[in-house]
């Protein structure tokens, strides 16, 4: 998945999304880094969709503020595009093309 071109960074072209399941600590965040690292070196920059993880800690705190310092980062939680379950309040969906519908 990537995203659109960004206009701030015109050479760029589309960013490459991450997106990590789980828990990240200091016994998994060399596998994220790796991650990270392969996406900037090859486009110059990442997206992190945040929206699977469920716990980090400091280390990955300072991966993630390193490579803001660095590179172009974002960091996106984006919303399930199912539709939410009774359990679930509904956070809205995205058409296929990626716009944002909101609520429904």
């Amino acid at each position: 998945m990537t995203s659109p071109a960004n206009p701030r960074h015109p050479g760029a072209g589309a960013l490459p999304v991450i997106a990590p399941q789980g828990e990240f600590d200091y016994g998994t965040v060399p596998q994220l880094q790796e991650q990270i690292d392969t996406a900037v070196n090859e486009r110059g920059g990442v997206i992190l969709d945040a929206g699977g993880i469920t716990f980090i800690d400091s280390t990955v705190l300072t991966l993630i503020l390193m490579t803001h310092q660095r590179t172009h980062l974002r960091i996106a939680n984006l919303p399930p595009l199912e539709p939410p379950s009774p359990q679930q309040p509904d956070q809205g969906s995205r058409r296929p093309d990626g716009e944002w519908l909101g609520p429904s």
